[in-house]
């Protein structure tokens, strides 16, 4: 076909592909060699369409990791640098299940191809390239399936870019969600690559000991560290790195160190300034309001008689002499009342139902402070859970059936005299007495002295089957299984939120912690290469389900 003149070797597909995309999909060397051979031109050239825009054939080699096909189009002039993937279908979204990022070296990478790799490196692949999202190639292993062959890879690129000399680190670097790599597998639970964070020491008598690089566990200065990103995690594999070293063994510091005596003192506090305002609420001096009603004529034209004599007197006068013991007081008094208004800001009819209100939201919020102790945490876990979840969807089920049925009830009550019955005078009584007996907290308010339509008593027969029966049926089965579901995760979750409570306290940046077994052996300092936690451990241990420390002892540097 290349010996005819008139052949077209960039005509292209239905996905803007060219003859030489489609023999590299396929691995054939020969026809992609020939063509080159006849169209130079066609190594560089990008699929089009959307959704495979800016793919190269070498993306394709390097992604099927075909080292003589690599080879040949880096021969033949191959741009390893600037080609980027930009169509919809390499788009990082829950729907693609496979994500290699946009850049040539991050498809070598993503695939585990050591060669080729280092055969892009070697060729001048960019190794602080950024996708649109600001990824770098090792976010990219990051989000790979295969945690072995990404953290092997993640050496081998952050070995390559130690001998680059004067610039920030490559695992340093931030993506556009201000993520390093390190805190991009946190947010997603890639436990093996915080494992994979460590130094190899000394091994010894069928123990190892290793040194953790903990600079972005939890630094202060930085705008989200580790621990946060742990418990802000929507992944549930995410919690499983708090029992991980050194995670466990920091947190267990804080919360002994500082978090504990932070966390009593904030409550004292709390305890003390919610008792002061009950007593500001129960003590508070009530509104002397007038036995007649608010409108009563009397009053206004007993004010209105008052205007010619201050006119006829004058203000000044007026108001000066009635400071011996007249009237001024109390017109000095409604402006303070109107100051009064200003200041407290619930100086209205409403005031006793939003102080109401915040009396029960300010005492409930003591729940807050379980969290603290390993007694009581748990269970608020779980009491939490039941009503943002479980309970939730009882109510909203509720309520539309209550309405359904509230609005039956009327319907058939309204044409009645309102006085027969005070049960079903108006719509918003019906609702109230339909919640309370949905939840049979009365029986029914059936008045036998008065006629009663016959599908009342239908309605009522069927809202207690409904709600009573049905729903709060469904209520416990959803409370029971909500229950057995936390239980497993109950400290899981206790031990989340008591990081919540405490990733905002520094530990400072010079604090150690020593063990006095000499095989458990644990030390934190500072710095990028300081920040270290040593660790001795079994060989065949599993070193991402370790035990708690006996700390014994805390010093400075």
């Amino acid at each position: 076909m290349s010996k005819h003149s008139d052949a077209d070797f960039f005509e292209r597909g239905a996905l803007g592909e060219t003859a030489l995309h489609v023999a590299t999909l396929y691995d054939n060397l020969e026809a992609a060699v020939a063509l080159l051979d006849a169209a130079p031109d066609l190594v560089n050239q990008e699929m089009t369409s959307d959704l495979y825009a800016g793919k190269t054939a070498l993306h394709i080699a390097a992604a099927n990791q075909n080292l003589n096909l690599v080879k040949e189009l880096i021969r033949r002039g191959a741009d390893v640098i600037k080609p980027r993937v930009t169509g919809s279908y390499f788009s990082k979204n829950r729907k693609n299940h496979i994500f290699y990022g946009e850049h040539i070296l991050s498809y070598a990478a993503s695939t585990g191809n050591e060669i080729i790799v280092k055969l892009l490196l070697d060729n001048g692949a960019d190794i602080r390239a950024q996708d649109s999202w600001g990824n770098t190639v090792l976010h990219i292993l990051v989000l790979q399936p295969n945690a072995v062959n990404s953290c092997h890879m993640f050496d081998l690129i952050l070995a390559a870019d130690k001998k680059i000399k004067g610039q920030i680190p490559l695992d340093l670097i931030k993506n556009k969600k201000g993520l390093t790599p390190f805190r991009l597998a946190t947010a997603i639970g890639n436990l093996k690559h915080i494992v994979n964070k460590r130094h190899l020491v000394h091994g010894h008598c069928g123990t190892k000991s290793y040194l953790y690089d903990i600079s972005e566990i939890d630094s202060f200065e930085n705008e989200s560290s580790i621990l946060e990103l742990i418990v802000s995690s929507q992944e549930r594999k995410a919690f499983r790195i708090l029992e991980m070293t050194p995670v466990k063994q920091l947190i267990n510091l804080k919360w002994n160190k500082y978090g504990k005596y932070y966390f009593c003192i904030l409550m004292l506090f709390y305890l003390l300034y919610i008792t002061l305002f009950t007593l500001c609420c129960v003590f508070r001096p009530l509104k002397q309001y007038n036995s007649t009603n608010h409108q009563d004529v009397t009053i206004y034209v007993k004010k209105t008689l008052k205007v010619p004599n201050i006119l006829k007197v004058g203000v000044t006068r007026y108001f000066g002499y009635n400071v011996l013991g007249g009237p001024f007081h109390a017109v000095i008094y409604a402006i303070l009342v109107l100051v009064l208004l200003i200041l407290r800001l619930t100086s209205s009819k409403g005031e006793t139902e939003v102080m109401a209100l915040a009396l029960v939201l300010c005492w409930g919020n003591n729940l807050y402070f379980a969290r603290g102790f390993e007694i009581l945490g748990p269970s608020v876990i779980v009491l939490q859970k039941v009503i943002f979840s479980d309970l939730l969807k009882f109510l909203w089920l509720l309520v539309f059936t209550l309405i359904g049925f509230s609005t039956a009830l009327w319907m058939a009550y309204m044409t009645q005299n309102s006085s027969a019955d005070i049960y079903f005078a108006d719509f918003a009584t019906v609702f109230l007495l339909e919640y309370k007996m949905s939840l049979g907290l009365m029986n029914i308010p059936i008045n036998t002295t008065v006629w009663t339509p016959s599908i009342v008593k239908v309605v009522h027969t069927a809202l207690t089957v409904f709600a009573l029966l049905l729903l709060m049926s469904l209520l416990s089965a959803m409370q029971r299984d909500t229950f057995a579901r936390v239980r497993k995760e109950k400290d899981e979750l206790w031990r989340a939120q008591t990081v919540h409570g405490s990733w905002e306290i520094p530990t400072g940046p010079d604090d150690v912690i020593s063990s006095s077994d000499p095989c458990n052996d644990v030390t934190f300092g500072s710095g990028p290469f300081d920040d270290l936690t040593s660790r001795s451990e079994p060989m065949d241990e599993d070193h991402s389900s370790s035990g708690p420390f006996d700390v014994t002892s805390y010093t400075g540097l």
